[in-house]
């Protein structure tokens, strides 16, 4: 339980710390920076061609430990190389309330990129919530964040066809909470392994 006390704690941090910002018609890809900077918008673009990149191309690499087996509501799931370095990690409870779920992006063992998506079943109403961010050398350069209303039992499908709404955070307490919540991360990920070799070693013993 005091795992998904935190996990709200986070998810109130999260969406308290959002302001949303008022968008700005100017075309960033047409604006120069002063001292040579790559503009946000390039680096976002950059950054979103890299996920499609590892998606399409590290999936065989992928691998999990569940917390909880043989019941996998609970689970970490990872793509790295074979230096042990991440291309992505994802942690997620996907219990019928809470469903929470988290996504890193590394390149380079820079985080580039954090996703937190929630689908909350027993408020009312209902709803589903989504909030990202879009990392440069340790400095949020995007937050924006979607929210679906949902009807009855539905599920958080066109939650996909949602806009995303830009906001403003603190660099400071977000960047805090996202390393809050990854080191927890590694923590749910070695205990994970440590279960998957206890029930391996158990089963190999039985036969």
């Amino acid at each position: 339980m005091k795992y998904y006390f935190f996990i709200l704690l986070v998810f109130l941090m999260i969406f308290s710390a959002c302001e949303t910002a008022e968008s700005d018609n100017t075309d960033p890809l047409k604006q120069v920076s002063q001292n040579g900077e790559k503009p946000d918008s390039v680096i976002i673009a950059e950054v979103n061609n890299y996920i499609k990149f590892v998606e399409e191309s590290y999936q065989s690499r992928q691998k999990d430990v569940s917390l909880n087996p043989p019941i996998d509501n609970e689970k970490v799931v990872w793509i790295d190389n074979d230096k042990g370095e991440f291309f992505r990690v994802i942690y997620g409870i996907f219990s019928m309330d809470p469903y929470f779920k988290h996504t890193y992006y590394f390149k380079e063992n820079e985080l580039i990129y954090y996703r937190y998506q929630t689908w909350l079943r027993t408020t009312t109403p209902r709803e589903a919530k989504e909030f990202l961010c879009v990392i440069d050398d340790g400095k949020i350069v995007k937050a924006a964040r979607k929210y679906l209303i949902l009807e009855g039992d539905e599920p958080p499908v066109k939650m996909a066809k949602q806009p995303l709404f830009e906001v403003q955070v603190n660099q400071d307490s977000m960047l805090q909470a996202i390393d809050d919540h990854w080191k927890m991360i590694l923590e749910k990920k070695k205990i994970g392994e440590g279960i998957r070799d206890s029930i391996a070693i158990e089963t190999e013993a039985k036969k």
